[in-house]
């Protein structure tokens, strides 16, 4: 997404949204709720909305997780942006360095920041609030650090009791009750993609006969799975029934044999190896279809 900056900072407020997480966006505190707010505030103020709407980490820095605000900021220092909303004090960052960063970049550039459904005005130039402001991130820091050491020791403990750590279960699995169980249908492609490719079919003969047999790939909208998904399939421990979280190992249902995972990795470790040179380039390469909907394979004549 482009971020649309006007030629009339002193008339334009910047209405910015974030969330760390899906599940926080689920959770009452959602992008379009701080819309609705940042927009009712462009109107009490009477200047012209721009909404940037962002998931990314508050906790690191933003110019490794959030471009939009990273542009955001370029602007800010550039003299571009001169009314800033946001939703409360951490949609900024939860990060103790970046905090004295944004803090002392909109004081220079005499931006003013409102926060809330009331728009009221944060005074940055006054350094008791830049003290609070700096307290607060670093308890917030420390506050989502613990939290996050908590959901690790209580997923590592999960894991010991056999649960699966990993969201969605491997394709050929199902969850009942947090542990991996075969699912007895496609369990059966499992073996039949792992037999395949050890008999020396490859990849893209896989998702042909699973786009031509109905069988969808996991997590995905898409009619076709990827070949990188099929790899990652035929790489994937879990089915000769070892489970790994972390530094920890479980042992989970079997679908195919140790002797034929091993034959299939070294065929695997072959075919990366090479290199494969495209002889001819083309334009609609990845893009055009066959009438079924699988991808189209591009041939060349050299002249």
């Amino acid at each position: 997404m482009e971020i649309k900056i006007t030629d009339k900072p002193n008339e334009t407020l910047y209405i910015y949204c974030r969330v760390s997480t899906t599940k926080q966006d689920e959770d009452g505190i959602s992008l379009d709720v701080q819309e609705d707010k940042g927009l009712q505030v462009s109107k009490k103020l009477g200047l012209s909305p721009i909404v940037i709407k962002e998931q990314g980490s508050g906790l690191k820095p933003y110019i490794e997780e959030r471009p939009l605000f990273t542009n955001l900021m370029d602007n800010v220092v550039d003299g571009k942006i001169k009314h800033f909303w946001i939703d409360e004090d951490t949609r900024l960052t939860r990060n103790k360095d970046d905090q004295g960063f944004i803090h002392s970049d909109f004081v220079k550039n005499d931006v003013v920041l409102y926060v809330g459904k009331n728009g009221g005005i944060k005074d940055l130039k006054d350094w008791m609030v830049d003290l609070i402001d700096s307290i607060t991130v670093r308890i917030n820091e420390r506050q989502i650090r613990q939290q996050v050491r908590k959901s690790i020791s209580s997923k590592r403990r999960l894991f010991t009791q056999g649960c699966y750590m990993k969201g969605d279960p491997p394709f050929g699995y199902k969850l009942v009750d947090k542990k991996l169980e075969i699912h007895e249908e496609n369990s059966e492609w499992v073996v039949k993609m792992f037999d395949w490719y050890d008999l020396g079919k490859s990849t893209v003969f896989i998702r042909q006969q699973l786009f031509q047999n109905g069988i969808k790939p996991p997590r995905s909208k898409e009619e076709w799975w990827g070949l990188n998904t099929i790899t990652k399939v035929l790489q994937n421990k879990n089915y000769i029934g070892l489970d790994v979280y972390r530094e920890l190992t479980n042992e989970c249902p079997k679908i195919v044999e140790k002797k034929v995972f091993e034959s299939v990795q070294k065929k695997i470790r072959t075919s990366l190896g090479r290199s494969i040179e495209t002889k001819h380039d083309f334009l609609l390469r990845g893009i055009i279809k066959c009438p079924d909907g699988t991808p189209m394979s591009c041939l060349g004549q050299k002249k």
